[in-house]
């Protein structure tokens, strides 16, 4: 956790009394969507885990998230995040491969 905080990249926030009232009103909702799992089969104690990083993130003002995991990923598009799964971040142009050279190599025969 200290390495994460370390970074401008991320930052680790609290889960606080605002935290607390925007869980309570996410939780609300979903209850009377009739759907409080939001489709997933996900526990109580999963729901309530994933819901608290989501009202964490909702009352830093942030709109995105970042996750491979699909009950994460129901609840935040339930609660209104864009959401981004890690394999669809771009890389950067310093750690692509680049193009293989083809001129000036002999082709190989097959038999």
């Amino acid at each position: 956790m200290k390495s994460l905080g370390n970074t401008s990249r991320f930052r680790i926030e609290p889960f606080d009394d605002r935290a607390a009232i925007e869980l309570a009103e996410m939780t609300r909702r979903a209850y009377a969507s009739g759907d409080l799992q939001a489709g997933t089969d996900a526990t109580r104690a999963r729901l309530k885990f994933d819901r608290q990083i989501l009202a964490i993130a909702r009352v830093q003002r942030e709109n995105h998230v970042y996750t491979d995991d699909g009950n994460m990923r129901a609840f935040a598009e339930e609660a209104g995040f864009e959401v981004t799964g890690l394999q669809d971040i771009p890389l950067p142009v310093s750690t692509r491969q680049t193009a293989l050279r083809t001129s000036g190599v002999a082709k190989k025969t097959h038999f």
